[in-house]
């Protein structure tokens, strides 16, 4: 399930979402829409009402929806959520309109503020279903049976191709782990350096730790082979902060800039070869699930 499926399906069941930095949507109570249907349906006109807030919060209980359907851990779930609205409020920003599917089209007015035109139909995704575990049909014991007196051999038989097994699938495990973790160290060589704290920039923080499995950038120095990825930008610099504490506590080493008086860049410093910055700035957005809004920021 995408994110904007996410968005949609909790705002027909809850009758409410908040966009950060965005805005509000809510259906009243009488209106119902089914939120695990497949095909498409016609919305009740104006059954979807928005009103605009530059200051929304994040709503916690669409970021715990999309945690119990993509079952990821709620740091990604976060910053899922937080790259598409910064991505697509980039585009509305920059005079492009953004249609939800199923919602409708969010667009920026001419006095700065959002605008919101409802869809007339909808078709959501329904969800898959969880597999029934159907419970083995109960064997009938019969007390009358001779003794077997094979029974406890067969139990160490039992007992020992068991173990057998368990130790065969835990050697796989890690076999599979230790091809996985070669394979991220490989392919990440060539962006782990040293980290320099003596040459940081003042707006670097100092002392970070290991990320992106022993990947270490490091704090930039004013020189050609120095750069950033910016994966966010922020309107709010306690905001900016908070998120890079968080990402941080992961043993990541962001940092936060000021782009000018009123936004706030997070980003990851790297000192590489300048040619070498599109390939890292893709792996770091991937990684991050900041696809498709990261960009390369050289030093000053």
């Amino acid at each position: 399930m995408t994110i904007e499926q996410s968005i949609v399906q909790y705002l027909y069941k809850n009758k409410a979402v908040s966009l950060q930095n965005i805005g509000n949507f809510s259906i009243p109570e009488e209106v119902v829409i089914p939120y695990d249907n497949d095909s498409e349906i016609t919305l009740p006109e104006n059954a979807i009402s928005f009103t605009y807030d530059a200051h929304a919060k994040q709503d916690n209980g669409l970021v715990h929806f999309i945690v119990e359907n993509t079952k990821k851990i709620k740091s990604l779930a976060e910053s899922d959520l937080e790259s598409y609205i910064a991505l697509n409020k980039q585009f509305i920003n920059l005079g492009k309109a953004h249609t939800i599917a199923g919602m409708g089209t969010i667009q920026k007015a001419q006095d700065g503020t959002f605008t919101f035109a409802q869809a007339a139909s909808s078709q959501v995704v329904t969800k898959e279903a969880p597999k029934v575990i159907k419970e083995k049909p109960k064997q009938n014991i019969d007390f009358t049976s001779p003794k077997n007196d094979t029974g406890n051999s067969n139990i160490v038989k039992f007992a020992i191709l068991g173990l057998v097994g368990i130790l065969l699938l835990a050697g796989l495990s890690y076999g599979g782990y230790w091809v996985y973790k070669n394979y991220k160290s490989n392919s990440m060589d060539s962006v782990a350096v040293k980290n320099n704290t003596e040459n940081a920039s003042k707006d670097i923080t100092e002392n970070t730790k290991d990320t992106l499995n022993k990947v270490k950038p490091v704090n930039a120095v004013a020189d050609t082979n120095s750069f950033y990825i910016v994966i966010k930008e922020f309107t709010n610099k306690d905001e900016a902060e908070s998120r890079m504490r968080k990402l941080n506590d992961y043993g990541n080493h962001f940092v936060v800039t000021n782009k000018d008086s009123a936004i706030f860049k997070l980003k990851l410093p790297f000192k590489l070869a300048l040619t070498d910055t599109l390939r890292v700035k893709d792996s770091v957005n991937t990684y991050f699930g900041a696809t498709g809004f990261g960009y390369v920021e050289l030093p000053n």
